[in-house]
């Protein structure tokens, strides 16, 4: 199976060669959506046939990178956002059931020669004051990379349009 990126779907591993992106050695262009609550969408996640649905309605527009955010506990008031949104808990360790969801997410899109960028820790929640100790995210960085890295088609965005200044 081909994907909208056009590269074989199987074992799909993204990089960077000279200013460009690869998927498998082959140019890959970079075309992507934000979907800030992938991983905390009900219907999105309803089975892996539903999910594939979806990810086939994004490639059909040519998208081939989806854009998820692993934090999504802030409180601007999003109907599906909770505290319980977020890939790791205060101490930085790991919740389960929600790593579970973006790994099945990470081999349908690999399936289909998809990339997932997953943006690792929210401005929006930082500004709200809900962190996590330089500690606790540490910790949350390391055991999360160590469970994706087997997933070569996902990349990790550290912060979401974060500027100090």
């Amino acid at each position: 199976m081909v994907g909208a990126g056009g590269a074989a779907a199987a074992g799909a591993q993204i990089g960077v060669r000279g200013t460009e992106f690869v998927l498998d050695g082959k140019p890959f262009p970079y075309t992507g959506v934000s979907f800030f609550n992938a991983i905390y969408n009900p219907a999105f996640n309803a089975s892996s046939e539903a999910r594939g649905q979806w990810l086939d309605k994004f490639g059909s527009y040519g998208i081939n990178v989806l854009r998820v955010w692993a934090q999504w506990d802030n409180a601007r008031g999003f109907v599906d956002a909770c505290p319980e949104c977020s890939l790791y808990r205060a101490d930085g360790s790991l919740r389960a059931e929600r790593v579970a969801v973006l790994k099945a997410m990470a081999a349908d899109a690999e399936r289909r020669g998809m990339v997932i960028e997953l943006v690792l820790f929210s401005q929006e929640s930082w500004r709200e004051k809900i962190r996590l100790s330089e500690a606790a995210a540490e910790r949350a960085v390391r055991e999360l990379t160590a469970e994706l890295k087997p997933h070569r088609n996902v990349t990790l965005q550290v912060w979401n349009e974060f500027s100090w200044h």
